[in-house]
């Protein structure tokens, strides 16, 4: 699972992550909603056809009830019958007279109700009151008869009974003397077609379902099979026992009671019936939901690819930069959160390129100042070695302003030349101006005055080579100036550590300078290695907060502040 996780969250696509969650959060409620909804369906058609089911019973029943009711009146109307209960009675009457009595008044009303009613198929008096069969319908009570259940029931039992013999439904019920209506003297049967008489059960129809009528003592009257054998023997059994509840695993079964003959009515149906209503319910439930899913999943799909579609092209953006192409642009006018990543990005490649080329560009120019001040150092490194020859000369012949002179140069050339190193250290920087401001000093009659004032906890820094001698080259300059015009000249060089800073200050007192002048002097390349190289070397080699600042003091001499940030480690000192 964790595993799973993995490679779900970190390396399975956006786009597929997209599909797969919004997938799983549609599928989930449309699957609920969809196995609700078939449950729901499926609890109303099981209600409605159980429902159905009852309905059919209870009007097969009554249809029935009625049927009966009618034949039972119909027996009653005949036994009830004062002219045949009198001729009866009168048991001393000669079979002739009896025969007569039939042929008039009984007879005939007997063939009315057998041919005006389809359901009655004859009709049959028992009496005791005869010994010989008299007309179409009087017989005589033999000991066959008189062990029969129906005989013995119409003798207990005074109303309609109802019995089936295999064949035929017959209605069955005793006739009364006419004197105390206590006396049995005779029991009337009318038979019926059980065809005819149910035939109320053929429309009644139902998803395949069984009839099966049964009288009281569990005997079938009416069969109508539902087509599954188990089913039909169950219930069969279930008829027999006469059980009022019955649960059946198979099929779903109602009992109706008929109030009029007191039978029983069983009406049934296989499950299987019902759960072939279902499978249309089923089929457009499973429709719907895979519709549904279908068109979630288009959406979905959709969705994801405009999702994706922006993130896709950042990615291939990425890319490209990442093989280190960074003049494509990249903007969009979008304001949500991919939208702020694009521009984002689009500004960090932009931004990153500038930095490139002007890091490109800063590397060349050092290249290209260090080249120039090498090729500066070239020359001057084979006069060092001339002039050293020059001064020890010098010595030998007594000549100790030639040999002072000379050696001061060669000490300048050396400091310059600093063994091809870039880098000195501030005291040798110092040692440098001090040979040069005094070979300048001795070349001119000592035309100037120099001083200085030096912080020793400053000598030991690292800074670049060869920093000071313009700025002093030009203070000298401008003293010299100044002595052919007002007098002699003055220059004090200074060096002061300041926070990070160490702040170097050249001072001359040849006036006033037009600031201006010299700030374009400083931006201009192409005036010789001086004060814009100078400005060039700070540029590339140190941060922000460095940089030579000219100015005018309250005295109204020119100053140049040199300020370099203490990035470089202090040297180490060595000892002489």
């Amino acid at each position: 699972m964790k595993a799973l996780y993995k490679w779900f969250a970190y390396k399975l696509p956006i786009r597929s992550k997209l599909l797969i969650s919004f997938s799983i959060l549609v599928m989930v409620p449309i699957l609920v909603l969809g196995i609700y909804s078939y449950q729901q369906s499926k609890e109303n058609t099981e209600r409605q056809i159980r429902s159905t089911m009852e309905s059919n019973l209870a009007r097969l029943t009554s249809e029935l009830d009625t049927r009966f009711q009618r034949e039972g009146s119909t027996v009653r109307f005949l036994a009830y019958n004062l002219t045949f209960r009198n001729a009866l009675e009168n048991s001393g009457a000669s079979a002739m007279t009896m025969a007569q009595v039939m042929n008039t008044s009984v007879e005939p009303t007997f063939w009315y109700f057998i041919a005006g009613d389809s359901y009655v198929k004859g009709m049959e008096v028992y009496s005791t009151k005869v010994r010989d069969k008299i007309g179409n319908f009087l017989l005589p009570v033999d000991d066959t008869v008189s062990q029969q259940a129906w005989y013995r029931q119409a003798l207990d039992s005074y109303a309609t009974h109802w019995t089936y013999d295999g064949v035929e439904i017959c209605a069955n019920r005793a006739i009364l003397d006419t004197n105390s209506s206590s006396e049995v003297i005779a029991v009337l049967r009318m038979f019926c077609y059980p065809a005819s008489l149910l035939d109320a059960t053929d429309s009644m129809n139902y998803l395949d379902n069984g009839i099966r009528i049964v009288d009281e003592t569990g005997q079938t009257v009416y069969a109508r099979n539902s087509g599954v054998d188990a089913l039909d023997e169950a219930v069969r059994l279930l008829a027999e026992d006469g059980s009022e509840t019955a649960a059946l695993e198979q099929g779903v079964l109602y009992k109706s009671r008929m109030e009029v003959s007191g039978w029983s009515i069983y009406y049934y149906l296989d499950k299987a019936n019902i759960t072939k209503e279902l499978q249309p319910i089923l089929n457009t439930t499973i429709l719907v939901v895979l519709i549904c899913l279908f068109l979630s999943i288009a959406v979905i799909n959709l969705l994801a690819t405009a999702l994706t579609r922006r993130i896709l092209k950042l990615q291939e953006y990425a890319e490209y930069v990442a093989e280190g192409h960074l003049d494509k642009e990249l903007s969009t006018t979008d304001t949500d959160e991919i939208g702020v990543v694009t521009n984002s990005m689009g500004q960090m490649t932009h931004r990153l390129n500038d930095m490139i080329h002007q890091v490109y560009t800063m590397e060349i120019e050092k290249k290209a100042s260090e080249l120039r001040a090498l090729q500066a150092m070239i020359n001057p490194h084979f006069l060092y070695n001339s002039l050293s020859n020059i001064k020890w000369k010098a010595l030998r012949s007594g000549n100790d302003d030639i040999s002072e002179i000379t050696g001061l140069l060669a000490k300048f050339y050396r400091t310059c030349l600093n063994n091809g190193q870039p880098l000195t250290t501030v005291r040798s920087e110092l040692e440098n101006i001090k040979a040069y401001v005094r070979i300048q000093q001795l070349t001119h009659d000592n035309g100037f005055d120099a001083e200085y004032d030096i912080e020793e906890s400053q000598l030991d820094y690292r800074m670049l080579n060869f920093m000071l001698q313009p700025i002093v080259e030009n203070a000298v300059k401008h003293g010299l100036e100044y002595e052919e015009e007002d007098g002699k000249g003055h220059i004090r060089i200074e060096c002061r550590g300041k926070d990070e800073f160490i702040v170097f200050r050249v001072i001359n007192n040849g006036g006033a300078i037009d600031l201006q002048k010299v700030a374009e002097v400083m931006r201009t390349p192409g005036t010789g290695y001086g004060i814009y190289n100078i400005c060039e070397r700070i540029e590339l080699y140190y941060g922000p907060g460095s940089g030579l600042f000219p100015s005018i003091t309250e005295d109204g001499e020119t100053c140049f502040t040199l300020k370099l940030n203490r990035t470089l480690e202090k040297e180490t000192p060595t000892e002489a």
